[in-house]
């Protein structure tokens, strides 16, 4: 239950998260670049999280 959880809350990042002005400050990114860069990765990590908590349930 705590797996799935935190999967599902990274699912799409807060503009004020610290993480995504780090990435911008350190890949030396514009804003809009840095949102559509951080979106696709934490989304991705969360349904993959959520596929292997759910893989992991079922089998």
């Amino acid at each position: 239950m705590v797996l799935a959880v935190g999967a599902g809350s990274i699912i799409f990042p807060h503009a004020n998260n610290a993480g995504s002005w780090y990435v911008k400050e350190s890949f030396g990114m514009s804003l809009k670049q840095m949102f559509r860069t951080f979106a696709v990765i934490e989304t991705t990590v969360s349904v993959l999280g959520i596929a292997l908590v759910l893989g992991e349930s079922w089998g």
